[in-house]
């Protein structure tokens, strides 16, 4: 099948991995280097250079020039979101597996944190002489207003997550992506981004639940998090 060039985007922590996994197994799909991080480097990535079924991915904040680039180029977007109570969970775990030197790892070492205070710091964000942390409502809104534009199919971790709804939601990216024109009802090709699915083989992947910030947020990290981000959640669909 032949889709337009297209952005595999996301938020941070909200399960990248998983819906690369899926899109890498539809057919002749190929990803163009290298990966966003933040900003287009124009320097490094020529939109214009992108063929049919190619396409790049990472984590690109949003701004009028990136939506008024893609729009000229006729690119499509997906825009991958999750629960930001687990987002904040799944950055805990994953800087104290895989990254020794992440800036909110080290001031939480050097000032004997703990996890409590670790959560309310990632909620509330960092001032700190040596760097700052935007905190939870910042760095997911320099995201958010992707959701607005209509050429974005927004995705939530959730239901891609959860098999009995994966049909519907590979349906919905591929008919996104082809703008409709497809072999049929795609199903042959939904088996195929099922089938490449392998949490295992991500080296981000820690459990892949959602809801676990119900347990292992404390009282106080609930209470934090409801007082400066319940817009957040409302904004994102999950309130």
């Amino acid at each position: 099948m032949k889709l337009r060039p297209f952005l595999l985007n996301s938020i941070p922590k909200s399960g990248t991995h998983l819906l690369l996994q899926a899109v890498k197994g539809i057919p002749d799909v190929e990803i163009v280097p290298p990966v966003i991080m933040g900003e287009l480097k124009k320097e490094s990535l020529d939109m214009h250079d992108l063929s049919l079924n190619q396409f790049i991915y990472g984590h690109l904040f949003y701004s009028a020039e990136h939506e008024e680039i893609f729009r000229k180029l006729g690119v499509k977007q997906l825009l991958m979101i999750r629960d930001p109570r687990d987002v904040i969970l799944s950055l805990y775990y994953y800087m104290f597996k895989v990254l020794p030197h992440h800036p909110v790892r080290r001031y939480a070492e050097k000032n004997k944190l703990n996890k409590e205070e670790i959560i309310n710091s990632l909620i509330l964000g960092i001032s700190d002489e040596d760097f700052l942390y935007e905190g939870t409502n910042k760095v997911i809104s320099r995201f958010s207003s992707w959701m607005k534009n209509p050429d974005v199919l927004v995705l939530r971790y959730e239901d891609l997550n959860e098999p009995a709804k994966q049909d519907k939601e590979f349906f919905k990216i591929l008919f996104h992506l082809s703008g409709g024109n497809g072999p049929g009802n795609f199903s042959g090709v939904i088996e195929s981004m099922k089938n490449n699915i392998i949490p295992e083989h991500s080296g981000t992947f820690r459990k892949g639940r959602s809801g676990e910030w119900e347990t292992e947020f404390t009282h106080m990290n609930k209470k934090i998090f409801h007082q400066n981000c319940q817009k957040l959640l409302t904004e994102l669909g999950y309130e």
